[in-house]
């Protein structure tokens, strides 16, 4: 019944409720099946609610009392992607004429990655939309880089030769 009044209440966006229950199943029933996945929902309420912190310690609660249940591995995942806030990060590619692509070369850049296959069209016709885009930020320091995620060179070249954009196509295979 917690577990029912719980995304009913989510559905209706009355979070505080909701909180309410999803603690009455992680603290009455913790050893339920349903408690892992109620301890998630305690993170999603509270990011919801724009509650960041108890949100963040709803995900580190959940790893430390359920660490093999699917829902901590998503909760892993999202903590690393927490930890990332604020913090450099450094990309680095193969450019298709076999030289280096450092993110951190680009410092001050607004840089925008987008990852690619040959096997999704949809990310080759957002390439395309793109263009325009760059025709109008790109003189004000807007940098698009295109990382290409085929497996094989000869599949990455055949699409390269198709694809008509002006920035920086990246390859690692």
């Amino acid at each position: 019944a917690h577990g029912l009044r719980m995304q009913l209440f989510r559905g209706q966006s009355k979070f505080g409720e909701a909180i309410l229950e999803a603690r009455s199943i992680v603290t009455k029933f913790p050893e339920d099946e349903l408690a892992p996945q109620a301890q998630y929902f305690l993170y999603d309420l509270y990011r919801r609610s724009e509650e960041p912190e108890k949100a963040a310690a709803a995900l580190r609660t959940l790893v430390k009392n359920y660490p093999k249940s699917e829902w901590a591995d998503k909760a892993r995942g999202i903590l690393g992607r927490l930890e990332l806030v604020g913090k450099i990060i450094d990309l680095n590619f193969t450019k298709a004429d076999g030289t280096a692509f450092k993110l951190s070369d680009h410092r001050g850049k607004v840089v925008l990655v987008i990852y690619w296959s040959s096997a999704n069209p949809s990310s080759i016709q957002v390439q395309e939309r793109l263009k325009a885009l760059h025709d109008v930020y790109h003189p004000q320091g807007l940098l698009i880089i295109g990382v290409n995620l085929d497996r094989g060179r000869p599949t990455f070249e055949k699409a390269l030769a198709g694809l008509s954009v002006p920035w920086t196509q990246c390859f690692d295979g």
